[in-house]
């Protein structure tokens, strides 16, 4: 299968006049292939493979000075373009006893950005030699290159059986990955007129390779005492490594020549338990509970080093506890699926910015309590109508005075909404299906 879409612009650029700058397309190919080795083995393989060359951003004004919200101002277009390719290979066999599944997948992504970074060479100026100075060091627009690249290999082994009193799977999980990013940010009127304070008008440079691994294990048991009644529990158990080697240079790191810093090493392990329990008193109707705990690996910043930037965040967790019902009605032409739910997260890792420059760091605890509701309703046999709302609070749980929020206040405290968490969505659809010319066709509606 091949592939090719064009999209058209949206957002204009006030500074240049350009109008529907952020056009461009994508394009890729996908090529699938089976074996069969005999009754019991089966062997797939895939090959996927995607560029895009958008020609400039979605970013827009936070308050746009004409009114217009879909326009930006910039002397230089935000380039970004991105190819990826993922390959996999799935083994089956059936050994009788259990089924065994062997997956193996690679992937490589490369993103080349450069985009125009006048901003930061004002902010420096500005800061360096007052407001008078910065006509002049912003007579040449300045760029902000930042190049991105990773390869992962993984590899999992997993065994499961299934039968009418017990369910259980057993697997082991394996994962390298080999990435980094390059950055710089580069004013030629800083070399033009401060050279030997900042030779070839390099604001910024950092050169960092990063590698992680991951070894898991892995299993779940599902019991049925009666056949109404599921009983699961599982868990996994991880062991993940990161290692941080950064080279950088700069005006704002304070460095004239390139230095290497000290190799940074990140180690954790862990074990992550689930159980739930399902009650199913008829096909209709299901009842269940569970809880969960989660986690997402810690990291490094690209910006450590300015200000007071971290190098480094650590993972952060959460237990996720739901309560919920999924049913169906006058023989499936009515469904409701109702649950409640209670998020408790530990060290959450967030996105802040400081100068300008983006980073993460773990800031406090937080909770969410929720209520979620999908209904469908189907009328008649063409006719299909539905609804999902969801409503919410999440909040800080703990005070964390020291967060310098994305707006620039000072603090977060506990009873503060986390951003971007909204407190009531809703999404409604009618759709309509019908044939034309012996070919399935249908129209559909959408709100939100």
């Amino acid at each position: 299968v091949g592939y090719f879409a064009e999209f058209p612009g949206y957002i204009d650029n006030v500074d240049t006049g350009e109008r529907n700058i952020n056009d461009g397309y994508a394009a890729g190919g996908r090529l699938l292939a089976r074996l069969e080795l005999g009754e019991r083995v089966t062997v797939d393989a895939m090959a996927l493979h995607q560029i895009s060359r958008p020609n400039d951003s979605t970013r827009t004004f936070y308050d746009p000075p004409t009114g217009d919200p879909y326009s930006i101002g910039e002397r230089l277009p935000t380039v970004n373009p991105s190819d990826y390719t993922h390959l996999d290979l799935t083994v089956n066999a059936d050994l009788g006893f259990a089924d065994l599944t062997s997956a193996t997948g690679y992937t490589d992504k490369t993103i080349d950005s450069i985009s125009d970074a006048t901003g930061f060479a004002r902010n420096v100026s500005r800061s360096l030699f007052g407001e008078a100075s910065v006509p002049n060091f912003t007579q040449t627009p300045s760029t902000l290159t930042a190049d991105t690249f990773s390869e992962v290999f993984s590899q999992e082994l997993r065994l499961t059986s299934s039968s009418a009193f017990l369910d259980w799977t057993v697997g082991v999980y394996y994962t390298d990955r080999d990435g980094g990013f390059f950055q710089a940010l580069i004013s030629p009127d800083f070399a033009r007129l401060v050279p030997q304070l900042v030779p070839g008008g390099n604001l910024l440079t950092a050169d960092a390779t990063i590698k992680q691994s991951e070894k898991a294990a892995f299993g779940e048991i599902t019991v049925r005492p009666v056949p109404q009644l599921e009983i699961t529990a599982g868990g996994r158990y991880f062991d993940t490594e990161l290692t941080f080697d950064l080279i950088r240079s700069g005006l704002l790191y304070g460095l004239a020549t390139p230095s290497r810093d000290p190799l940074v090493t990140q180690a954790e392990d862990g074990f992550n338990p689930k159980v739930s329990i399902a009650f199913q008193p008829n096909s209709d109707l299901n009842f269940y509970v569970q809880a969960a705990k989660g986690y997402r690996t810690g990291g490094f910043n690209a910006g450590a080093g300015l200000g007071t930037i971290p190098r480094s965040y650590d993972s952060d967790s959460l237990w996720n506890y739901e309560l919920g019902l999924k049913s169906s009605w006058f023989d499936n032409r009515a469904i409701l699926n109702v649950a409640a739910y209670l998020i408790k997260w530990d060290d959450i890792q967030t996105s802040l910015r400081q100068g300008g420059f983006a980073f993460t760091d773990n800031v406090g605890k937080a909770e969410s309590r929720g209520i979620e509701i999908e209904a469908q309703l189907r009328p008649t046999e063409r006719v299909t109508a539905g609804s999902a709302i969801s409503i919410s609070r999440s909040e800080l749980t703990e005070d964390v005075p020291t967060l310098v929020q994305t707006s620039g206040v000072l603090g977060a405290f506990e009873g503060d909404r986390l951003p971007g968490s909204p407190e009531f969505t809703i999404a409604n659809y009618l759709q309509s299906d019908f044939a034309f010319a012996d070919n399935p066709v249908f129209v559909r509606g959408d709100h939100q």
